[in-house]
């Protein structure tokens, strides 16, 4: 192992992914890696992972959003008088560009967004 080559476990830790994911990154050919003896001589064998491929991967990596709808992953849900209030607290915090991504759910239903409705009387909203 050189200085600049990271295991998966460290790989993952550095970027903020799991361990399931960077191994799936390379199995798909996105990271590539070297396999190395886990000391000398040994027949079992680990990936190492160079730091120049850590910084080509985070180069070609996407940093936005797949989307472009202006949703977002997440859909809170809250009562109608909920919603209003957590409207007015991202507005009073000054995060105005925040409050105006904020949907209800029957403006996103009625855009097609939403498939199924919520039977416990909550209004979803979309960050």
């Amino acid at each position: 192992m050189t200085n600049d080559e990271l295991t998966i476990p460290q790989v993952a830790k550095e970027l903020g992914f799991t361990i399931q994911y960077v191994r799936y990154l390379i199995r798909t050919g996105k990271l590539s890696s070297i396999l190395r003896p886990i000391f000398e001589g040994a027949s079992t064998q680990r990936h190492m992972i160079s730091s120049e491929e850590i910084a080509r991967y985070l180069s070609e990596a996407h940093t936005h959003s797949r989307r472009n709808d202006r949703r977002n992953k997440f859909i809170f849900y809250a009562t109608p008088e909920e919603y209003t209030t957590i409207l007015a607290l991202v507005r009073e915090a000054n995060l105005a560009e925040v409050a105006d991504t904020m949907l209800p759910a029957n403006t996103v239903k009625a855009m097609g967004f939403l498939r199924s409705s919520n039977s416990h009387g909550t209004t979803g909203f979309v960050k």
